[in-house]
């Protein structure tokens, strides 16, 4: 007999993290998505902070909604730096 416990195909899954949500920040819309940083190979640099993000470390990643500009236009941020970003405007640039 099958188990029941099992998640269904259908359900999308998160790799590395949390499935990417849609929120509105300077002036645009973004796709947000939270990284465990345990599959991460280098560090990245925040815009928030202009401090390194280590390798190994949970962080957010930050893309345009439209789909404009690809992996070019990722932005890599410290969490903390991300949930103040309203309050601390980046001092690297977002696009």
């Amino acid at each position: 007999m099958p188990r029941a416990n099992r998640r269904r195909r259908e359900e999308p899954r998160a790799v590395g993290g949390s499935l990417p949500t849609s929120v509105r920040y300077a002036g645009g819309e973004w796709l947000v998505r939270a990284l465990t940083g345990a599959g991460s190979a280098r560090g990245y640099l925040c815009p928030g902070c202009e401090e390194e993000i280590r390798v190994g470390t949970a962080h957010v990643v930050v893309w345009p909604a439209d789909g404009v500009g690809g992996a070019a236009h990722r932005r890599h941020w410290h969490s903390v730096c991300w949930q103040h970003r309203e309050r601390r405007r980046p001092l690297g640039p977002i696009r």
